[in-house]
């Protein structure tokens, strides 16, 4: 049976990190990620993550956050084993 996505929604994913995260380009105690949940019709929901590592990723948290705002009207009642956006 074929599903619609229904909702997609993006929040804010702070953490801590157990251990600093050290790259030649500096480090990391916390991460500040973007979840993404996914819902199609008949109640299935998918999550992501949208890993941010600036300078290695151009956008921050905070674009991420915008950018997922305006691309949800373009997934809204796409069928699910249609995966790529119109």
């Amino acid at each position: 049976m074929n599903h619609t996505i229904s909702r997609v929604a993006a929040y804010p994913l702070n953490a801590n990190l157990a251990r600093p995260f050290n790259i030649a380009g500096g480090g990391l105690e916390t991460v500040r990620n973007v979840a993404i949940c996914v819902e199609f019709s008949g109640g299935i929901a998918g999550w992501g993550e949208c890993a941010v590592l600036r300078p290695t990723t151009k956008l921050g948290q905070s674009e991420i956050l915008a950018l997922s705002a305006k691309i949800q009207s373009l997934l809204l009642g796409v069928p699910g084993d249609d995966w790529r956006v119109p």
